[in-house]
């Protein structure tokens, strides 16, 4: 009985670490989309997220579009790569969370 409740335990950790760990990904993707909107979609700045999303150990890609009709609009496709890991139960896994830059 104790076994299991240690395992139980153990494997609620490992749980609740991974569900903060991709909490902390989407935060840091909202983050990455604040920064290239405020830059004006700056191509420095987008290089510059992308250095520091690698060495957070993500993986940010960033697809610009333009449209141009009345009044030149852009706009950002934003991935953001991430491992999904739980190795207790051998569940390893890369994870992409998206969002718009406007």
């Amino acid at each position: 009985m104790l076994f299991i409740l240690m395992l139980n335990l153990m494997l609620g950790a490992a749980i609740l670490s991974v569900s903060a760990k991709a909490a902390e990904a989407k935060e840091y993707k909202a983050a990455f989309i604040t920064e290239i909107e405020n830059s004006n979609f700056n191509p420095k700045v987008i290089l510059a997220c992308k250095k520091q999303a690698e060495n957070m150990g993500y993986q940010l890609e960033v697809k610009c579009y333009t449209h141009e009709e009345a009044y030149e609009r852009c706009a950002a496709e934003i991935l953001l790569k991430y491992r999904y890991e739980i190795p207790l139960l051998g569940i390893s896994s890369e994870r992409t969370t998206c969002g718009i830059a406007r």
